[in-house]
Order: C-alpha cells, then structure tokens, then sequence
C-alpha cells in the first residue's frame, strides 16, 4: 500500500515538474509524457498547489472586473471576507493545450513568496472554469499609477525602481524568467501604516522555469500567439511585449505587415537563444518610464520599434544637472547595453538603487515631469 501511494505522489510531482519547465511548445510535453491527459494535469495541480473552496469567494453584487485580457478576465471579490485578485480563465474547450497554460502559471507562482511579488493565494478549479487567486493591490499597475496626476518625489521614485528589482531578483534567484515585464505587469498598493507604496511583480503566464545552470532557452517561432490589440506597439506573445523587448528578441522577429494567419505561417522560422538579461533590458524601460512618465516608442507601429532597437534608436535618455538623477539614468544605459553579458543582475541593481534611495531621503531633489496622457491607449 506504501508502495503504490508513494508512485501515486510521485506521479503527480513528476507531471508537476515537467510543466514548470515547459516551453511554449506542447509537443515536447507530449514526447515527455505520453498518455497524459487534461484530467492528469488537473489532478497534478490540486495534489501541489494550495486548492481554495470556490464557495468561499464572494462580492458585493456583480464582481468588478479591473482587467481583461483575450483568454482571462481579472476581478476584485472577497476570499473569507478579505478582497482578493481573481484571475479568471475559460477553458473552452477543456483541451490538454489550454489545462497546461493555466497549470504552468499557478505552479510558477507557488514558488514565488516574496514582498514584492503578488502574493499568490492558491486556485479554485471547477472544469471549465479555472481560477488563480492573488492579493488585492488597491492602486491597480504602474502604468495606471505613473498616468494619473499625482506629483512623486524623487525617492518615491527610485523606491517604484527598488521595490520592482526586488521581485525579480528573487524570482530570478528562483530561476523564474519572467519574459514579460513592463509597467502594466507591475501593481502598486499603499501601505497605509508606512504610507509608502509598495510595487509589486505580476503576471508569470509568459515565465519559464530555467534550469540549475541557467542555459539558455530558445525561442521556437516567435510569431506563435502574437495577437493584434488596439496598439500595434503592444502586442504580447511567445517572448513579451514588442515595446519592452530585448534586442535579442527582436533580431529573431520577422514581423509582416500585417499579421493574418497566413502571413504568420509564411513567415520563416528561426531559431535563437537568450538567458534572464532579457528581463533586465526590459526593466530599463520600466525605469524610463518611471523617470519620464512617457510611453516607449508611443505610437510608432511594430516594425518601426523592431527597426529602431536594432540601430541602437532607444527612448531619449534627459539629462539633469543633479548627480543622483544622472546615476539613475546611467543605470538604465547599463540595462540597455546590447551584449547581453554586459547588463547587470537584478541582485547589482538593487544594490545600486538601495544606495540611490538612501541618499534621495537624505536630500531633496526636484525633479517633475508631466504624467502619462489620460487617454493614451496601453
């Protein structure tokens, strides 16, 4: 009996495992674990991910939703009285394909226990409907954050800068790619007994679990899941956010001109490599954007950004006669170098911008810029 309930775990965890891992492509899974079923993997998640009581979620009248993307939709409820995030995914079908999507985010974040990552609180599953329960962050994202009119001193500033690098060096310590991040994936709360505000790392479903060794992980037609959205320069898929890409990424990225299934399909494949520096080039914007309130290539269409990285045409770095502000500016220079070996860890600039605050709060320095245009489409 012993026996058998030790290969029943063992099964699960071995399933667990394999999705954590898992790439964008399913096959590999597939060769990896034959036989598997959507049911399996249901089975794997409730064995090794906390499972809430889905009677317990509750809202007062309709739930509000705060987020939406084309598969999932986000809304504030109540968990045993306290609000919560709550992600949720239609599965339908409920194929395999769609099961291991939703099963490698939740395992992701059940590794991550960290102040500055969303807090994950575990999932409800009732085939079809899949949900991911996450704390409640009371200033939405970044972005919403940095559009609206409020005026943020300069050490609130490099504390939005700490408190983001925090999360990802503890996710990359965890060896967790996080592949996607940017201000939007990015949430702020307000502490209200330290009146400070706390940012906090979100969204893992484009994350991938490296290995002991950090090798490289290949990007394998990058064009799979591209989806046109309302901003030609936001289009999230295999690899990211077009506009937050590294230029390892888009050196790989053949981009038609428009992007109908049969343009992508025409589209050469090819194959290239990249380690967890994409994450920190991408935090260089996140950085720019917390200095100048603006938008990365605001306007400009996909192949235009694609085009303008590739010639070294990055967002305009300002400069500013006090010495604490051009440090700051020299350390999104260095997340933007182009050899990805170059750039620093996530562990060196937290370490730079825990000195830079420090300083900030000993001294005052003025430094305004005007927000994020209200109605500017993200």
């Amino acid at each position: 009996t012993l026996l058998a309930d030790s290969q029943f775990w063992r099964k699960w965890r071995n399933i667990g495992d394999r999705i954590k891992g898992l790439g964008r492509r399913k096959d590999s899974f597939l060769d990896q674990m034959p036989g598997v079923n959507a049911e399996d993997i249901r089975l794997a998640l409730i064995a090794q991910v906390p499972h809430l009581d889905f009677t317990q979620l509750s809202s007062d009248g309709e739930p509000i939703v705060f987020a939406e993307g084309s598969t999932s939709k986000i809304f504030r409820m109540q968990y045993r009285g306290k609000h919560v995030a709550v992600k949720s995914c239609d599965l339908h079908p409920y194929t395999l394909e769609a099961v291991l999507d939703f099963s490698k985010e939740a395992f992701l974040y059940s590794h991550l226990d960290h102040p500055n990552i969303v807090k994950f609180h575990g999932v409800c599953i009732r085939p079809p409907d899949f949900f991911i329960i996450c704390e409640y962050c009371s200033h939405k994202s970044l972005l919403h954050v940095l559009k609206s009119n409020v005026n943020f001193d300069w050490p609130t500033r490099i504390k939005f800068a700490l408190d983001a690098a925090r999360g990802m060096m503890f996710a990359h310590e965890q060896k967790i790619m996080h592949r996607d991040l940017k201000t939007m994936n990015l949430l702020v709360h307000y502490n209200e007994p330290t009146r400070e505000y706390v940012v906090k790392v979100c969204d893992f479903g484009s994350s991938r679990l490296l290995g002991d060794d950090f090798q490289d992980v290949a990007i394998e037609d990058p064009h799979h899941s591209m989806q046109e959205t309302n901003d030609e320069s936001m289009m999230t898929g295999v690899v990211g956010t077009i506009a937050y890409m590294a230029p390892e990424l888009l050196e790989s990225l053949e981009t038609p001109s428009s992007f109908s299934a049969a343009d992508v399909k025409r589209t050469q494949r090819k194959l290239s490599y990249y380690t967890n520096a994409v994450d920190v080039f991408s935090f260089g914007y996140v950085m720019w954007e917390i200095l100048t309130r603006k938008l990365p290539y605001d306007g400009m269409k996909v192949e235009q950004i694609r085009q303008a990285v590739m010639q070294k045409d990055l967002p305009p770095l300002p400069r500013h006669p006090d010495r604490q502000v051009q440090r700051y500016v020299s350390l999104i220079e260095m997340c933007w170098e182009y050899n990805p070996n170059e750039r620093p860890s996530f562990s060196e600039l937290v370490e730079e911008l825990e000195s830079m605050l420090k300083k900030a709060k000993a001294r005052s320095v003025v430094y305004h810029t005007p927000p994020l245009r209200p109605n500017t489409v993200y």
